[in-house]
Order: C-alpha cells, then sequence, then structure tokens
C-alpha cells in the first residue's frame, strides 16, 4: 500500500497541505490578474483514491476549479464511482493508466497556459521518462503546472541507480521541493516540481538545494549501510 497505517493521516495532512498553499497562491494571482481559466487539480493514483477523495473534495465546487481523479486500478475506480453518484458531485473521474492521464491532461486547451496541479500516488517506480514527455516544453499550457509525486525512495534505490534529484531534473521544473521522508521500510515521500519563484507557506516541504532538503535527499538516495560509508568518509 501507499500509506502506511500509522503514517496515513499524517502523510494526508500534508498533501492536503501542499494542494492548499499552491492552490490559494495561484488563486491569488489568477484573481489578480482576471484570469478567466480555471484552475485544475489532477490526482492519478493506483489503487487509493478512497484514500485521496478528502483531498479531492476539499476543493470540490470551488469557484473556477476543476478536480479530476484518474484511478489505475477498476475495482477502485468502481467504488470510487459508486461514491460520486450519490448527489450533485464535481468531481470528474476516469479509469487507466498513464496513458490515459496524458491524453486528459495533455488535451487541456493549447494557445494558453493552464494554471494547476498533477499529483501522483505511485506503488512501484516512478516513470520519470513518461513525466519528463509529458511537462516537455512541446506541451507549453503546461508549464505553470505544479507535479506533486508521492512515491517509495525504497523502491526508487532498489531498481534504479540514478539519484532521485538527478530524474527530477529531467522534468522541465525549474525548483524541486521535498517533504520529510516518513518512516517505515518503504520510506515514502513527496516531491514537488514549480516553476514558481516563491517558497511554500505550508512548513512541510524543504527546498531539495538547501541543507535540510539535501538531507532528505541523501537518505532518499542511500541506504543504511551507504549512509554509514559516507559517513565514514566525511569522519577521515
Amino acid at each position: 500500500m501507499s500509506f502506511d497505517p500509522k503514517l496515513a493521516q499524517k502523510e494526508l495532512e500534508d498533501l492536503n497541505c501542499i494542494i492548499q498553499d499552491y492552490y490559494t497562491a495561484t488563486c491569488a494571482v489568477m484573481f489578480k490578474y482576471r484570469t478567466v481559466d480555471p484552475y485544475d487539480l489532477f490526482l492519478y493514483s493506483c489503487g487509493h483514491s478512497l484514500t485521496l477523495l478528502p483531498i479531492a473534495e476539499n476543493l470540490e465546487g470551488m469557484p473556477n476549479t476543476r478536480v479530476t481523479i484518474i484511478e489505475k486500478e477498476t475495482a477502485v475506480f468502481e467504488q470510487v464511482k459508486e461514491i460520486l453518484t450519490t448527489g450533485n458531485r464535481f468531481i470528474d473521474l476516469h479509469n487507466g493508466g498513464c496513458d490515459k492521464l496524458a491524453r486528459i491532461i495533455g488535451g487541456l486547451s493549447y494557445g494558453r497556459t493552464h494554471n494547476g496541479m498533477l499529483l501522483l500516488d505511485l506503488n512501484g517506480l516512478v516513470d520519470w521518462s513518461f513525466l519528463a514527455e509529458l511537462f516537455s516544453l512541446r506541451n507549453k499550457h503546461l508549464f505553470r503546472f505544479e507535479v506533486a509525486i508521492h512515491f517509495s525512495a525504497t523502491t526508487h534505490k532498489r531498481h534504479l541507480d540514478e539519484k532521485i534529484s538527478e530524474c527530477a531534473a529531467s522534468i522541465s521544473k525549474s525548483k524541486w521541493f521535498c517533504t520529510e521522508m516518513y518512516r517505515g521500510r518503504h520510506q515514502w515521500l513527496t516531491l514537488v516540481g514549480t516553476q514558481w519563484d516563491r517558497n511554500p507557506t505550508s512548513g512541510v516541504l524543504y527546498p531539495i538545494s538547501l541543507e535540510n532538503g539535501k538531507w532528505v535527499m541523501c537518505r532518499a538516495d542511500n541506504t543504511v549501510k551507504q549512509l554509514a560509508e559516507l559517513q565514514e568518509e566525511n569522519e577521515q
């Protein structure tokens, strides 16, 4: 599971803080410049839409705001669909994988830049090449979109040699932030990439270019044995 039951509430609170922070700041700018385009929140989940649904519901029905969930697992999709068919709901729900996500988010109107965030909650490896392509210069209409990636650092370092920050650098976002790494053998972590030259006010994100963020990324990239070896090298 993507959410350790003991940490689920903390992780959800942090994700909600991140989304609310960027949503509030972006909407303030949109209001200042009288932007008529909506704010789009996309949630892509690999089996945990029920857990993420409260986050989506926090923005559901807000003025000039659209919320879309893409759920990869069909069984979970059907459960969420049943919930959303009750009453007048304002969440767009789809069943599918990365190809469906690419068609939906990539299909936003070309010719103008959109505001919003894509949150990915992933079980396995992050498909960095997919995200690099999705946010490439070819898709200029996604330039102002934030991307938040919730994933297992343990899974990453077991299967990939590249450091997480190196993989993130392949995505066209100028600034990257990270949460503290959640305890547990999966070492869950959230990375946020943005074009904004502003520091988040949520209180749960660290710039990966500064000391706190570098230490989180160092632990995310290295095993306990590797960290001990690095410490020995530094002490010599």
